[in-house]
């Protein structure tokens, strides 16, 4: 494990990162939240696990997890789908790979993602049409999809200024035929 963590003094067992690191993938968002709420030291060592699971999952599409998180911060994006239920169910539940990452934007900021993922070495792929039917209920505008030859990436584009609108309602057309995809229902509380 190439980060450190600081030592513990209340588990000093938890000084072993790899131990800790073993302990916190059975815990889930809620289990972190609590467990970092006991103590100052607890909570910097969550911050390193969910930095460490940030790192892991980030490997696969950039160098680091901060290449990412500067494309979403300049581009008022962010990430749902596989990629995000890694962060908040316990990592030994996840057995599935992340083959790509869904990230959705805001229309007004499509065209700077676009020129920011070419920086990165993504190609398009794919170039969805655009929905541009007024009086439709999807507020998706278009999905396109990026490659690098090893990973892919969607962009789902919002038609409004938020790019939260169609996560909870991702369409897909195809053949005549809708496929309805709806996030798993997670109870956090």
């Amino acid at each position: 494990m190439a980060s450190q963590t600081p030592l513990n003094t209340e588990f000093p067992l938890f000084a072993n990162t790899d131990l800790l690191q073993l302990v916190l993938e059975y815990c889930d968002m809620r289990d972190l939240i609590t467990f970092a709420a006991t103590s100052t030291t607890n909570a910097k060592h969550v911050r390193w696990y969910l930095r460490h699971q940030l790192d892991v999952i980030c490997t696969s599409f950039f160098p680091t997890s901060d290449h990412l998180t500067n494309i979403l911060s300049a581009c008022d994006a962010v990430v749902s789908g596989s990629a995000a239920l890694r962060m908040v169910l316990p990592a030994h539940a996840c057995h599935w790979l992340s083959s790509d990452l869904d990230i959705y934007v805001p229309l007004h900021s499509h065209k700077q993602l676009y020129n920011l993922l070419q920086q990165n070495h993504y190609n398009i792929i794919c170039n969805g049409k655009p929905n541009v039917q007024h009086y439709s209920a999807s507020s998706i505008f278009t999905v396109t999809t990026f490659g690098n030859g090893q990973s892919l990436i969607n962009i789902i584009i919002s038609k409004t200024v938020s790019a939260l609108s169609p996560i909870f309602q991702f369409y897909i057309h195809r053949h005549h035929e809708l496929l309805l995809c709806r996030l798993p229902i997670l109870r956090i509380s």
